[in-house]
């Protein structure tokens, strides 16, 4: 069963309320994920900015690279990512 975190600020944090994800099909409970607060919106809004002024100080070229390392960890995870979203819709891949 997956459970999602939120991640906020280099942290992984479970939430308060967790709403459950289900097969569309079947049913069966896949998952669950959390549900922000407010508190937890906060968070998240104070850590974005505080991120977009340490990218700020980054030179295009060096954004850039952050990014494609971004991109290589996503792309690393891409079955995961489509076995997750086939469960929920309840379809083979």
């Amino acid at each position: 069963m997956i459970e999602a975190k939120f991640y906020i600020g280099g942290h992984f944090l479970h939430g308060e309320r967790r709403q459950a994800v289900s097969n569309k099909h079947s049913g069966a409970q896949i998952g669950t994920f959390p549900v922000a607060d407010e508190e937890i919106v906060c968070m998240a809004i104070a850590a974005g900015k505080e991120a977009l002024r340490a990218m700020e100080a980054f030179p295009a070229h060096r954004r850039g690279d952050v990014l494609d390392i971004i991109s290589h960890s996503l792309k690393e995870k891409e079955s995961q990512f489509a076995e997750t979203i086939a469960m929920e819709a309840g379809k083979p891949i």
